[in-house]
């Protein structure tokens, strides 16, 4: 094996939490793998920004909601709000094993353009940004 490598403490983001839900095991592998003061900024769930999600990205249990709509690629308000509840806890409990090494930097709730401003747009929004600082990164 060659020498290692140090790496300095950075931040460091992987956006492939934002095309399917973290498995448990990967955060575990991605806080087991870096050093100490390595922290994680993670893009949140497709389905959770407004983003077309395809079906089969949602954990098998779920799939049956959004194949009711007949589409390969669903919406938010295509899954109804307890499908989304169950997104949202599996997204944030996947995240645990970073919370818990202190390694869970920001989540990213980055919305598509066609997400216009509204009310009720905005209060969607504050709720995300409630329930995502509810997994107190790096407190």
């Amino acid at each position: 094996m060659g020498p290692v490598r140090r790496v300095p403490p950075q931040r460091q983001g992987p956006s492939a939490t934002g095309y399917a839900l973290p498995a448990e095991q990967t955060a575990q592998a991605w806080a087991a793998r870096t050093p100490a003061a390595f922290t994680f900024n993670v893009k949140a769930f497709s389905l959770l920004t407004h983003h077309p999600t395809p079906v089969a990205a949602l954990p098998a249990d779920l799939r049956p909601a959004a194949e009711k709509t007949g589409k390969d690629r669903v919406y938010l308000q295509d899954v109804g709000p307890k499908v989304a509840d169950q997104v949202w806890e599996r997204f944030l409990a996947a995240l645990d094993p970073l919370r818990a090494e202190r390694k869970l930097g920001a989540i990213l709730l980055q919305f598509p353009p066609w997400f216009p401003t509204s009310k009720a747009r905005n209060d969607y929004i504050v709720a995300c940004a409630v329930r995502a600082a509810s997994t107190s990164p790096r407190s």
